[in-house]
């Protein structure tokens, strides 16, 4: 079936119909006009643009497919598919005529509708010229002509088998469109759960990164709290260490001026008492103290105070009691 062999009518104008409402135009019956009085369906054409975008991206995945182009391809295909319907459908007539109703999303808008004729050159006698001038027979008798009873069954078979074929072409379409709407909802609900699966993805990673950030927060917080802790131990190590060779040296410098151990903890006994070393620092105190007579008088004191608070001590503590103690006998 060659396609120059067939010419159309009002098809370009229809198809320009078609390309203005392509954003809007969702799917496309064509119909058998050529008998007046009934209209035959030969098919749906549904512009599927998800079916459309992944076949497309499948011929070339580098290519960014835009929503306008998408619209313009759809109507550039469903022209296509009106063109070599009608053609199919003329093959062996001279001439049928066709209707094509374009619809909106769900049918609820009919966005355009019109008429185109296809003719088919494909299958006419050339006439030789010559055969026109053939000199008359002579008149023949007339006869009773014989019954002939091929032609009525190629008449009858015919319409049987077209009609036959008809239905077929509007039942492989109906299984199409329902493959092609199948095939769209498995395309949409991959394409949803891959886009789910790389935001759960997302997800996954974010809050894995979070956690990280959270323990190595808290691994730098133990860090510090233990440096800190070390640095503090390290410090009152060194200021006891410091303290301890300040005693020392105070020792070797009160012993190298002649103080005892004794003295030396007497004079530790009295640096002490702020209040002590205050009253020794007076000058009355000190000007009583180097007469060596008051010296003595203090000493005595001193043993006296001391006394007594052995005997205060003695007296606060309970008496002892070795045993049991038993009852006298009266």
């Amino acid at each position: 079936m060659d396609e120059m062999d067939f010419t159309f009518k009002a098809l370009d104008e229809l198809c320009d119909s078609l390309r203005e409402v392509a954003a809007d135009f969702a799917y496309l019956i064509l119909y058998d006009r050529t008998n007046q009085h009934r209209d035959v369906s030969l098919g749906r054409f549904d512009a599927n643009r998800e079916m459309l975008r992944h076949r497309l991206m499948r011929q070339d995945p580098e290519v960014d497919w835009s929503d306008e182009a998408l619209d313009h391809e759809a109507a550039e295909r469903a022209c296509d598919w009106v063109r070599r319907t009608a053609m199919r459908n003329t093959f062996g007539d001279r001439r049928r005529r066709f209707r094509v109703r374009i619809y909106g999303p769900k049918g609820v808008q009919t966005l355009a509708s019109g008429q185109f004729v296809c003719t088919w050159h494909g299958d006419l006698d050339e006439v030789d010229d010559e055969a026109l001038h053939v000199a008359p027979a002579e008149p023949a008798l007339p006869r009773m002509p014989q019954a002939q009873f091929d032609g009525v069954e190629d008449s009858m078979t015919g319409p049987g088998m077209r009609a036959l074929g008809e239905y077929y072409t509007q039942w492989g379409n109906l299984m199409l469109g329902s493959f092609g709407q199948l095939q769209s909802l498995h395309i949409q609900a991959a394409d949803r759960t891959q886009r789910e699966l790389v935001d759960a993805r997302e997800q996954i990673e974010r809050l894995v990164a979070a956690l990280m950030e959270v323990r190595f927060e808290h691994s730098k917080a133990l860090l510090d709290d233990d440096r800190a802790v070390r640095e503090q131990a390290l410090r009152a190590q060194l200021v006891r260490e410091s303290v301890s060779q300040l005693g020392d040296a105070a020792k070797l410098m009160l012993l190298s001026k002649g103080l005892t151990p004794q003295m030396m903890e007497v004079v530790h006994m009295l640096g002490s008492s702020d209040e002590l070393m205050a009253a020794l620092s007076d000058p009355g105190v000190r000007a009583l103290m180097s007469d060596p007579k008051h010296l003595s008088q203090l000493a005595g004191l001193l043993k006296g105070f001391a006394a007594q608070h052995q005997q205060m001590l003695a007296m606060a503590q309970p008496p002892q009691v070795d045993g049991p103690t038993e009852p006298q006998p009266g």
